[in-house]
């Protein structure tokens, strides 16, 4: 309930959300075409200084309509559209009055429009009126938002400050004598769509027709009003439903949903352990375990920073060269307090429980070769042929041509380090992980791009082909050095709330280029088979009967034969348009397709190639979870990304004769199935 756990987190707030949407869902209500609406709000602005911030919006995809104030031009109201395509230019708005409430005075705004006709009202009166090119239309997707301007795969973006105390969508334009009339908590002759006040615990539609709202960031309701304090909103829907699990599958995020960041692993004894930061901002480093290195259990706090520090950097593990002497294992971390970051170390007999290294063993920068106040975060160690466990990090080396733009350091037992300069190469940006294959070194790079030296010294060149093993919504990659058969790499998604993504396995070709390929462990994600059916249609578009959970994780496995139609994956947004993955012999893309009938046009916004010919007759496989995508191409992995998806997938390609898309099986993923082993774990 939200008046009970606002305090607390609220993330708590999920699970009772996510069942909650469950059940309007299971009542079959089904929210009707929109295109003419009203959009309408009583509001109290904190101060009229905010910019952009959004107090009611109507939501598809990325299109989106919104009250809201100040964006194009300070303290007026406009009607807020997706690329500002129904928005006001900032010259016409400044002809609008200024807004002049007080902190506590209520003013009410809505927002009519009909068909290229936009009006806009403040308490009761007409204050602007325009024509626009076109409306947009909402149908089966349609999301809510309160107290944010939009929320789609550009981000979140223009947050409340202040209090909402009713807010209403109708399906119907308002004339001015209809707006005139409203009366807050008095339903209207016109009955809204969508009718929210806040005079209980939880965010309810008092119509009827949508789910409950999911609290996101700090949200509380007091004296009958939604407060929002600029970091928090509402999401009205049944789309997206992150709820933390005790065990999840394959996708991780912690008890405090999506904040988290970095994360690195290790096996032991028959238990793989995750790392990483968590919070916003970074406040602290958590782990979970695994029995399989699938299914995933949060188990605490690792270690909290000294007070006044501003964020908790990254970290990585490794074995104190004395191990048989101490069985220690060292982690670092670092610490940004003031302006200057430093890295500090923790030791573990347990992989649990860590205990911080005296403060004099702090690692700071050597202004020698180093910026005296640059970045210094996150050591990844490898064994020297010298006696020395050589080190790379994140820095800012001073500018020297050649020289590769992170730190280097060595040590002989893995918690007293000294700077050395910087290597060789071409490789710049933070540094994820090294790790000896064959007789060569690799190491990774920010958002996934590969460099290859010859020796743990360098010089570290990057990748020819393939540079970039990712090419996705994800970020900071490292090597899982001791997972039990050999390395695999590990990941998080972002642009959305995080979540830790499933392993992957590692190729190196005779080319000695690096490629990620599906890692076998990951078959565990096929608890439940799907039954396999598919709707009525034409053939060249065949959507699945089932329709896919948020909160689950699927495996979706097929063949694609190419040809000369376009053949992919469909994620359906319900308006003729969609999100797709198209295949082809050497290259996979991501892209929107519209269809109208028989006609279907496909924008392309992203192409990976891998440097490899994939052939004509593909094996295929899709890994799923909410808006996170991942697909394998003969093993090979492809495309990640975030789509908009919906819960309704289909096949692009073939026709009423020949099949483009053919074998197809799911898989789903029973979250909550499997008891970690290691006792308390």
């Amino acid at each position: 309930m939200l008046k009970r756990y606002c305090g607390i987190g609220w993330h708590m707030l999920y699970v009772s959300a996510v069942a909650m949407a469950a059940a309007a869902a299971a009542d079959g209500k089904v929210i009707p075409t929109i295109t003419d609406k009203t959009l309408v709000a009583w509001v109290r602005l904190a101060n009229l200084d905010q910019q952009g911030s959004g107090a009611l919006s109507i939501m598809s995809g990325d299109e989106f309509d919104s009250i809201t104030f100040g964006e194009r031009a300070a303290a007026r109201w406009m009607a807020g559209s997706h690329v500002f395509s129904r928005t006001q230019s900032a010259q016409e708005q400044l002809a609008c009055p200024g807004e002049t409430a007080a902190r506590d005075e209520c003013v009410m705004v809505a927002i009519a429009y009909e068909g290229k006709d936009i009006r806009i009202f403040r308490n009761g009166q007409l204050y602007v009126a325009y024509e626009t090119t076109s409306q947009a239309r909402y149908g089966r997707n349609t999301e809510v938002l309160l107290g944010l301007r939009a929320a789609g795969s550009y981000g979140v973006h223009g947050h409340w400050n202040g209090a909402i105390e009713e807010a209403r969508l109708y399906d119907v334009a308002l004339t001015e004598e209809q707006v005139e009339s409203l009366v807050r908590d008095q339903i209207s002759t016109v009955k809204p769509l969508g009718w929210w006040t806040f005079d209980e615990e939880v965010v309810c539609d008092k119509m009827g027709n949508f789910p409950d709202g999911k609290p996101m960031g700090n949200v509380r309701i007091a004296e009958g009003a939604l407060i929002l304090d600029g970091t928090g909103y509402v999401l009205i829907s049944d789309k997206r439903q992150p709820a933390y699990q005790e065990v999840q599958a394959g996708f991780y995020t912690p008890p405090r949903v999506g904040q988290m960041w970095d994360t690195w692993l290790y096996f032991h004894e028959g238990v793989y352990y995750m790392y990483y930061i968590c919070g916003q901002p970074w406040d602290a480093h958590e782990f979970a375990t695994s029995p399989d290195g699938v299914h995933w259990t949060y188990q605490g706090v690792v270690v909290k920073p000294r007070p006044g520090t501003t964020w908790v950097g990254t970290g990585h593990i490794w074995k104190s060269p004395n191990f048989d002497q101490n069985g220690q294992w060292i982690m670092n971390y670092s610490e940004w307090v003031g302006d200057k970051q430093d890295i500090m170390f923790i030791t573990s007999t347990d992989l649990r429980n860590w205990t911080k290294v005296d403060e004099s063993k702090r690692f700071v920068q050597d202004t020698r070769w180093y910026k005296e106040k640059g970045r210094w975060d996150c050591i990844d160690a490898v064994q020297g042929d010298d006696g020395y466990l050589y080190g790379y990090f994140t820095a800012d080396p001073k500018p020297t041509p050649g020289i590769c733009g992170f730190g280097a350091a060595r040590s002989k037992n893995g918690i007293d380090w000294e700077a050395i300069p910087p290597v060789e190469g071409d490789m710049h940006g933070e540094f994820g992980g090294i790790q000896k294959i064959g007789d060569k070194y690799y190491i990774t790079m920010s958002e996934g791009r590969i460099g290859i030296g010859e020796s743990y010294k360098g010089p570290f060149w990057k990748q020819v082909k393939n540079h970039n093993v990712f090419n996705g919504d994800i970020y900071f990659p490292r090597f899982f050095h001791t997972a039990p058969d050999g390395p695999l790499m590990n990941h998080f998604y972002k642009d959305g709330p995080i979540f830790a993504a499933p392993l992957k396995d590692i190729e190196i070709d005779q080319e000695g280029t690096l490629r990620l390929v599906w890692w076998k462990g990951n078959d565990k994600l096929k608890d439940e088979a799907i039954p396999v059916s598919f709707e009525t249609g034409d053939g060249a578009v065949r959507m699945l009967k089932y329709e896919f959970a948020q909160d689950r994780t699927y495996v979706i496995e097929g063949d694609a034969q190419l040809n000369e139609e376009t053949t992919g994956i469909l994620f359906d947004r319900g308006d003729a348009s969609g999100d797709c993955i198209v295949f082809e012999q050497e290259r996979t893309h991501y892209g929107r397709m519209n269809r109208d009938g028989q006609s279907r046009q496909l924008t392309t916004e992203h192409t990976v190639n891998r440097d490899k010919d994939f052939g004509e007759q593909q094996h295929f496989r899709l890994v799923l979870h909410g808006d996170m995508a991942e697909v394998y191409v003969n093993d090979y992995l492809t495309i990640l990304k975030r789509v908009q998806n919906y819960g309704r997938i289909g096949f692009l390609g073939g026709s009423r004769d020949v099949a483009g898309i053919s074998n197809v099986r799911v898989w789903a993923s029973k979250q909550g199935a499997i008891v970690p082993s290691g006792g308390d774990a």
